[in-house]
């Protein structure tokens, strides 16, 4: 199933989601990244995304700087909630 057939479902289940998205990531999956969360949106989902514009696949591993510490803070404070 994909994310964005599941979309519903976790709309209604409430789950708080965040998507980080690599603006320069492959085209192919950020058209389907961006259909996922047109999806939730569209089903009302708790969701959070953060794009970082022009940022390479694995970004957290390969870019040091402010905006890759503002996503890896992000994914901390949604575990510790």
């Amino acid at each position: 199933m994909s994310l964005a057939a599941a979309a519903p479902g976790l709309a209604a289940a409430g789950a708080r989601l965040l998507v980080l998205r690599a603006g320069g990531d492959r085209p192919d999956w950020l058209a389907m990244l961006d259909e996922a969360v047109a999806a939730l949106l569209a089903a009302d989902a708790d969701l959070t995304v953060y794009n970082h514009p022009g940022a390479p696949h694995c970004y957290e591993l390969a870019l040091e700087n402010g905006r890759t510490r503002a996503a890896i803070e992000r994914v901390l404070a949604l575990a510790a909630a």
